[in-house]
């Protein structure tokens, strides 16, 4: 694990989607989409998101978990926060800040969940 400019993988995504033709914010996507099995299996056994058992239950505790831990490591860092507004069985409502503009990435990271936990969802950006 380690500490990485943000702007570094930026960069890496314009290039890419240069190249490759595939609009950034959709390489940013497909890259959170597919970090998010890695991610999970990073995590230590004892963490309280394994304890998850969907999607909803499985992004509060990223709320409440993984940015408390990456602050315990990284005490200068900003993670990025999520405003919880309403959830319902059915509905989960949030804002999702970030100084990184890498709310794509969120975007992909939500739906690897989804595949995750087998649910169905839909999912709606606003700026």
């Amino acid at each position: 694990m380690g500490s990485y400019d943000h702007k570094d993988l930026v960069k890496l995504i314009v290039n890419l989607s240069k190249v490759t033709e595939i609009p950034a914010d959709k390489l940013q996507e497909t890259f959170g989409e597919v970090v998010f099995v890695q991610l999970l299996r990073s995590l230590p056994p004892a963490a309280s998101l394994n304890n998850s058992n969907n999607c909803f239950e499985f992004i509060r505790h990223v709320e409440e978990y993984i940015h408390v831990e990456v602050k315990k490591l990284y005490p200068d860092a900003v993670p990025p926060t999520f405003d919880f507004i309403s959830e319902s069985e059915t509905e989960m409502v949030m804002d999702y800040r970030s100084a990184r503009c890498m709310s794509h990435v969120c975007f992909g990271l939500i739906k690897g969940c989804s595949k995750h936990f087998n649910q169905e969802v839909a999912i709606e950006m606003s700026h």
